[in-house]
């Protein structure tokens, strides 16, 4: 009766495939992206995002981050709508092009960059990542944004978002953003940090200034106003003009004075003996 004989190499693979089943649940614990800044900018119908990232181990042991991945998705009501992606690249300054990989799954984008580098406990790995998606602005006079937060399977310790618009436009509401209209490049800057909950911004080419709220709903309340009060002042002034004196409106008619006043114009010789 023949047994199973397990080698030094059937050991060895073994090992590697836990070793490999084992590095998400050490990278939950002991990787972090140290920094994470993105720029957003507009280009025609898609948006450019351009991404800085640094991932760290802070464990006490050497891990492999493995495959890292960053998961896109629009939501319509409780719906998850995937964002198309194209274009999507990763590189370091270590190791040049790094291989990504784009899929659609479970109503999201789902991006990944495979980093197969060991990290040693304390150390870091600087890598740059960037993608365009479609993009619709809703509006006409003015336009509303949101950009996605990516969900990643590594924590985010410091974040910085920007987001680049064209100088003709005008920044009209941004809540929780920092808003920088005269930067060298030209661009009008709008910042977030970590803590903002929403990233949100409505522009025009109209020279509004930035407020506290949209202002589409603004611009619609002015003009609403305007619209009001002229029928107001057109409604007064056909009042006016169907109150004038029956004295008017005898003469517009019969082209003179009523008889009453024709014979109260007459000198009074001539009303008490007639003419001459």
């Amino acid at each position: 009766m023949s047994g199973v004989v397990i080698t030094n190499k059937h050991r060895a693979v073994l090992a590697c495939f836990l070793l490999v089943a084992l590095i998400p649940i050490v990278q939950a614990n002991t990787v972090v992206f140290e920094r994470y800044d993105t720029t957003a900018t507009i280009q025609g119908n898609t948006i450019l995002i351009e991404r800085d990232v640094r991932i760290k181990n802070s464990g006490l042991t050497p891990i492999i981050p493995g495959e890292v991945h960053f998961r896109l998705y629009e939501r319509r009501g409780d719906t998850k709508i995937p964002i198309p992606v194209t274009n999507f690249r990763a590189s370091s300054e270590i190791a040049g092009d790094l291989t990504t990989r784009v899929q659609e799954r479970r109503g999201e984008t789902d991006l990944s960059v495979h980093l197969w580098n060991p990290l040693l406990p304390n150390f870091h790995y600087d890598f740059t990542m960037s993608y365009e998606m479609e993009f619709s602005p809703s509006g006409i006079l003015f336009y509303e944004i949101r950009l996605p937060r990516e969900e990643t399977t590594i924590p985010i310790v410091n974040e910085n978002t920007q987001f680049l618009l064209d100088r003709r436009y005008s920044v009209t509401f941004a809540p929780d953003g920092v808003v920088q209209s005269r930067t060298p490049t030209g661009n009008t800057i709008v910042s977030w940090d970590r803590t903002s909950t929403e990233r949100v911004v409505e522009y025009s080419r109209l020279p509004f200034p930035t407020i506290g709220m949209r202002a589409v709903n603004v611009f619609w309340v002015i003009i609403i106003i305007l619209l009001v009060a002229v029928f107001v002042l057109t409604l007064r002034r056909q009042r006016s003009s169907g109150r004038k004196p029956q004295q008017q409106q005898w003469q517009q008619q019969q082209g003179g004075y009523p008889p009453q006043q024709q014979y109260a114009q007459q000198p009074p010789y001539q009303q008490r003996y007639g003419p001459r």
